[in-house]
């Protein structure tokens, strides 16, 4: 199965595709609880970043952990955020786990000066225990490509998200396309384009915002 949805805010946190991995750990919960091994992840683009209908991020999903287990697991502690250092480094997503049967969201991008929107974020992040792990992804963030007109269900329903094929032909947040068919041609068309890994820096990054402000220097690395 392909599961798309509009990227709103393409900050490096959800997904976060630093590392050599990869993951999803925060928002979209159902994504994150129903996507199994081998389903597809794919982000686009939307209008307030300047990309709609074009692809930030595709990811096939390894397998899946929970919060405490990603929290626990040594292959992701530089995936915890640290403000001390690079921007990269600031949009940590592993931010959850337990103290005392209780979760605990750990100072991160979701964390804000109100406390009311910290709760909804912690409140929705932690309504499905789950986080996605990929090894095989692509991730382009502000150099997002266009996603090929032919990479549309039977119903006419396209994988940019275009509203071609809606009742109503309106613009979609999101959609589970369910075609074998269509999963091999989007395969097919990954391995044309041949390109895998961290490719661009998050389209937020390029932007005079409230991200820089989050550290204490102004650099960052790549990684």
């Amino acid at each position: 199965m392909i599961r798309a949805y509009v990227v709103e805010h393409d900050l490096g946190f959800a997904p976060n595709p630093f590392h050599g991995v990869c993951t999803l750990a925060t928002c979209k919960p159902e994504i994150r609880a129903h996507a199994t091994t081998g389903d597809w992840v794919v982000g686009v683009g939307s209008k307030n970043d300047g990309g709609r209908g074009r692809m930030v991020f595709a990811m096939q999903v390894d397998k899946g952990m929970t919060f405490q287990e990603y929290w626990d697991d040594d292959n992701f502690q530089a995936k915890k955020p640290n403000f001390y250092g690079s921007l990269m480094q600031a949009q940590g997503d592993n931010i959850y786990h337990k103290v005392d049967g209780l979760w605990v969201q750990e100072p991160s991008r979701h964390t804000h000066s109100n406390p009311e929107m910290t709760a909804r974020h912690k409140e929705r992040d932690t309504s499905r225990d789950a986080v996605l792990i990929s090894k095989r992804f692509v991730y382009y963030g502000a150099d997002a490509i266009e996603i090929p007109t032919y990479l549309a269900a039977a119903d006419g329903r396209r994988l940019c998200l275009d509203g071609t094929g809606t009742p109503k032909g309106g613009l979609q947040r999101n959609i589970n396309l369910d075609e074998a068919a269509l999963t091999n041609r989007f395969e097919d068309w990954l391995e044309q384009v041949g390109v895998w890994g961290r490719v661009g820096e998050p389209c937020e990054w390029r932007k005079d915002n409230q991200i820089k402000a989050m550290l204490t220097q102004e650099t960052f690395s790549n990684g």
